[in-house]
């Protein structure tokens, strides 16, 4: 039983594209017993419709992270073609994160960056993030600690363009500073030259480079080798440029080439050679500073004597042309496994991924090279024939390769230094996660805090504050609640988001779903602010509430600086014009013109568009709501106010003024048989109002004739209102008429 990492290997040689999918897919999961698959990995038989294999893949693996590519050859545990290869990688301690960038042909650099985007890791391709700076940088003969790995599959060469894997793999080496370990290769199609195939889950394209990042703390190494040694033979590229060497020695390189082969130009002039041929079975080869012999293999020979690489050249470089010892090279494959045991440290090795040159190939279905792996390791062994490989050489840093062999081998054991790695990043992103949330609400609460010092009206202020708890409490919606004449009610002033909350609530309807935070200040309570959690939403944690009670403090203090500000302006506004009063009435001018003064220092002090000035005097009973008055004095019009105004000398009630000037009273009777009767009661009547100074005369009206009488001087009376209102009731309204003397002062 395994302890911390499980692989499965599954295949299917047989049958429609999409049941091969399933098959393989069916055959590897049915392997795994004890680990939830953390990465797929499909190596696919180009001559298959790599669509439909896709999707048999993903109707077995679901949600399962799937990366693959198209082959020049499948290996599982041996050398097969027309296939269809999938490994499960399975451990708790490996983590994945899968990127595509199309578009490799007309921009690499876009397409790569745009998979480190997908992916989600960019930040380990920056020297200005902190993940960057976490990665180790191996040693050459040091054991391998890194806790990441970057296995890339991009598009191989084709009739009509070259490969840009090792621009790839340069951006990716130079942008990591060497810091993440590459594995990977050129997809390929059986030497056929045409479109070859990469897929990242559901996404398939021809001209895409896919990663998968691996994040983990199992053991693993990587190696690489190819059999190939330096003869005496050497030539110093004098003019490059790209993948092209023009010029060897400052002569065209593919004469110099063929001078070191000693064979005839002509016999090297194909455009796209299948091996074997002279431009693979005789590389170039370039010494690092460690004694690594790097190869470059000629792509074709253009028709100005050029040679192209798959790499990228530059000048002044020395090459020397390689020679192939068959033993050597057969042994390639064994010597990169020893290697990435070894600088791995690997005790319990438990799965062998093996990326081998397609140019190795010799036409045979079974491959000694596979074959001595998998003798010594007893491992299952999967992978694919490339057009290009990615690994690590002697010195522990990434390079690119042709003719070679490269090998990454996963063991059942952790990496103690790559868990620690792990751990401290987990615990500065912790860190990190707080220290910026808690940056974050500082900013937040400097901002809240200044909208409330700036805040001069309740209502604005509880806006603009709604606004801003919409954007701090992600997980929330928020209002603010201001007392109403009823004891502990409370009645919507502002929200975020009205229609979520009540017009009113009492302070006691707390609920599980409402949070109250009471906006108290010193002796008072100026209202709740409620915070209502978004539907979906995580349970706000203890930091959020904090926050929410400190926002609450603030509000409550800056609604009572309002409020005390308000009583101030009050006072300060009563100051002031009790001074202007006093200031005008000191100087020695006329009482209107003082008073016209007075009112105007208050319609600017209290910034009114109008306003009048009623003094208090023993006419003030007289000014009563819906009474009419009659007021005498000097109309005039005001340019400061733009209207018409009087100066009142004199108020009267209108009651006072009908009783000093009327003169005389009229009253039309009517008897209609009720003469004497009426009579009697009109002398009741008049009776108590007598001794005053309106005559009273009586105009009565027969059947045959009219006449008006005068009852003389002894019954004259005071016309009050009371008088009136009991001669209309007994006459009718019609039959009591004044008559005014329109000389007579109106006192």
């Amino acid at each position: 039983m395994t302890a911390y990492f499980e692989a499965s290997i599954g295949k299917a040689t047989s049958g429609k594209a999409f049941e091969m999918g399933r098959k393989a897919a069916s055959e590897a999961l049915s392997q795994i017993d004890q680990f939830q698959p953390s990465l797929a990995l499909a190596f696919v038989s180009p001559e298959l419709d790599i669509p439909e294999v896709n999707r048999g893949l993903l109707d077995v693996l679901e949600d399962c992270p799937l990366i693959g590519t198209s082959t020049a050859g499948e290996i599982a545990n041996g050398f097969i073609k027309h296939s269809v290869v999938v490994a499960l990688l399975c451990s708790p301690h490996l983590t994945v994160r899968l990127g595509m960038g199309t578009g490799v042909s007309k921009d690499f650099q876009r397409a790569t960056h745009q998979a480190l985007a997908d992916a989600d890791i960019s930040e380990y391709f920056s020297s200005k993030y902190p993940e960057h700076q976490m990665l180790n940088v191996s040693a050459s003969g040091a054991l391998g600690v890194s806790p990441v790995l970057l296995l890339v599959f991009s598009p191989g060469a084709t009739k009509t363009s070259f490969s840009l894997t090792h621009d790839i793999h340069t951006l990716l080496r130079k942008s990591s500073s060497n810091r993440v370990p590459i594995f990977g290769g050129s997809s390929g199609d059986y030497f056929k030259y045409g479109p070859n195939y990469q897929m990242v889950n559901q996404n398939v394209s021809t001209d895409a480079v896919a990663l998968a990042f691996l994040e983990t703390e199992i053991l693993f190494g990587l190696g690489m080798s190819h059999g190939f040694s330096p003869t005496t033979k050497r030539a110093l590229v004098t003019k490059a440029s790209d993948h092209t060497v023009h010029e060897f020695d400052h002569r065209p390189a593919a004469e110099v080439y063929a001078e070191m082969l000693g064979i005839p130009v002509g016999r090297i002039r194909e455009n796209l050679p299948a091996p074997p041929s002279p431009l693979n079975e005789f590389p170039f080869g370039s010494i690092d500073v460690y004694g690594n012999s790097l190869l470059h293999v000629p792509e074709r020979i253009l028709n100005d004597g050029s040679i192209q690489f798959p790499h990228l050249i530059g000048n002044d470089r020395v090459m020397t042309l390689m020679k192939a010892d068959e033993k050597e090279i057969v042994k390639a494959g064994l010597s990169a496994y020893e290697k990435a045991v070894h600088y791995g440290g690997l005790n319990k090795p438990s799965l062998v991924m093996m990326f081998s040159c397609a140019l190795r190939l010799t036409g045979g279905d079974d491959q000694e090279e596979i074959r001595l792996v998998r003798e010594r390791a007893n491992l299952p062994i999967c992978g694919f024939y490339t057009y290009g490989e990615l690994g690590v050489f002697d010195d522990g840093l990434p390079v690119y390769n042709n003719q070679s062999v490269s090998i990454l081998v996963f063991s059942d054991e952790l990496n103690p230094v790559a868990s620690l790695m792990h751990q401290s990043k987990r615990v500065y992103h912790e860190f990190k996660s707080r220290l910026d949330r808690k940056a974050s609400q500082i900013k937040s609460i400097s901002k809240i805090n200044q909208i409330i010092q700036d805040g001069s009206d309740v209502g604005l202020l509880l806006s603009a504050l709604s606004a801003e708890l919409a954007d701090l409490f992600s997980w929330a919606h928020g209002a603010f609640y201001l007392p109403t004449d009823e004891s502990d009610t409370y009645s919507l002033a502002s929200a975020s988001d009205l229609g979520e909350f009540p017009k009113r609530i009492c302070a006691d309807e707390e609920s599980s779903e409402h949070t109250f935070f009471y906006l108290d200040s010193p002796g008072k309570r100026f209202g709740i602010m409620v915070l209502k959690q978004r539907y979906g939403a995580p349970i706000p944690v203890e930091d959020d509430l904090v926050l929410a009670e400190t926002i609450g403090r603030l509000t409550a203090t800056g609604l009572h600086r309002i409020e005390l500000d308000g009583q101030l302006d009050v006072k300060l506004q009563q100051l002031e014009i009790l001074n202007q009063v006093g200031h005008e009435l000191s100087k020695s001018t006329s009482k209107s013109t003082q008073l016209q003064n007075v009112v105007k220092h208050i319609r600017r002090i209290l910034k009114l568009p109008y306003a009048s000035l009623w003094l208090v005097d023993r006419a003030r009973h007289l000014l009563v709501k819906d009474e009419i008055v009659v007021i005498s004095g000097g109309l005039r019009y005001d340019d400061f106010i733009g209207s018409w105004t009087i100066n009142a000398k004199n108020v009267l009630h209108i009651d006072r003024v009908i009783e000093s000037r009327a003169k005389g009273i009229v009253l039309s009777l009517a008897p209609n048989g009720q003469g004497e009767q009426l009579l009697v009661k009109l002398h009741d009547l008049l009776l108590p109002f007598r001794e005053g100074n309106c005559d009273v005369s009586v105009r009565y009206i027969g059947e045959r004739a009219t006449a008006r009488l005068s009852l003389g001087s002894e019954w004259a009376v005071r016309p009050s209102r009371e008088l009136r209102d009991k001669l209309s009731e007994l006459l009718g309204t019609n039959n009591v008429r004044l008559l005014y003397a329109p000389g007579r002062e109106i006192m």
